[in-house]
């Protein structure tokens, strides 16, 4: 399977709406539904500023209780 890695970059002192940025942040996607193109959207109409990595990467699973690919 093929999709995108998000990784956000933040110092572990920094707040947002009144709650550390990385649990707002989990929250957030969670919310957003964790979609990439959507959530980025999302995130930039908030009064943030955060920075980002996003990059193609291949999901899958190995080992002899994996499902077969399909």
């Amino acid at each position: 399977m093929n999709g995108f890695q998000l990784t956000f970059f933040t110092r572990q002192d920094r707040r947002h709406g009144g709650q550390p940025l990385a649990h707002w942040l989990l929250a957030f996607a969670q919310a957003q539904g964790a979609l990439g193109g959507t959530l980025l959207d999302a995130l930039a109409k908030e009064p943030i500023d955060l920075f980002y990595v996003k990059q193609p990467v291949e999901f899958g699973r190995v080992g002899a209780r994996a499902p077969a690919a399909g």
